[in-house]
């Protein structure tokens, strides 16, 4: 459906390698990959925040590798992990009032890719300190992915409160 509304976006879906990484047995299903690439061509077309995130991939290569240890990562800036399992029954986070929300499969796509991303990539904090009262729980990645879920969503209800 989000594929066919802007030709632009098949650059994009010419640039992507499939699993290069992965056991035969592990690699996304035909489906699973529609589906990614149908999550990928929403945010470009609602997002202009995403846009520019996927705007490299106009030109360069993106590797989109399956992997069953049950998280996901940007190992690189062509390169993201994503579990099949998180695409399917999604990730939880909590939101701006607390409530608990499945993400749909953009977010985690866009989370990993903003990741990737050489102009706005961000790493994601690594340690806990609360005893520092400057410590920022939410993080770059998630702060730009926000901008994203609100402009795909329509609804900033479905924001992230922080990383963790």
């Amino acid at each position: 459906m989000w594929r066919e509304m802007d030709p632009e976006f098949s650059r994009i879906e010419d640039n992507i390698i499939w699993d290069p990484d992965t056991p035969d047995s592990e690699k996304f299903s035909e489906r699973q990959r529609n589906e990614i690439l149908e999550a990928l061509a929403e945010v470009w077309i609602k997002s202009p925040a995403g846009r520019i995130v996927l705007d490299r991939y106009l030109d360069n290569s993106l590797t989109i590798n399956a992997t069953n240890e049950g998280s996901t990562g940007a190992p690189r800036k062509d390169r993201i992990n994503i579990s099949p399992f998180t695409l399917e029954e999604g990730s939880f986070y909590i939101g701006l009032y607390g409530q608990i929300i499945t993400s749909r499969p953009f977010v985690v796509l866009m989370h990993e890719l903003v990741h990737t991303n050489a102009d706005i990539g961000f790493i994601d904090p690594t340690t806990l300190d609360f005893s520092d009262p400057n410590f920022d729980y939410t993080g770059k990645t998630v702060e730009y992915t926000n901008i994203i879920i609100n402009q795909v969503d329509g609804n900033s209800d479905n924001i992230r409160l922080s990383y963790f």
